[in-house]
């Protein structure tokens, strides 16, 4: 068993895995319709990013603004 595929791979593939992926665009898609995400005073003008990361990190994170749209 393989412990960094959340699905698995090959011929035992988690059957939920396209679910999983649809439902996941689906909470974002909902997400962005009714905020608006922008930058802050504290967002870096110049991303570092983290070399022992496994997968494309910034060192520090990255602030943002999240605003409600306030028609919905």
């Amino acid at each position: 068993m393989n412990a960094y595929m959340p699905f698995g791979i090959g011929p035992h593939n988690c059957i939920g895995e396209r679910f999983a992926m649809i439902q996941t665009k689906l909470g974002l898609l909902y997400f962005y319709r009714n905020h608006y995400v922008t930058t802050c005073e504290k967002t870096p003008l110049k991303i570092h990013l983290n070399p022992r990361a496994i997968i494309i990190q910034s060192l520090g994170g990255i602030e943002l603004k999240v605003v409600r749209d306030p028609l919905f």
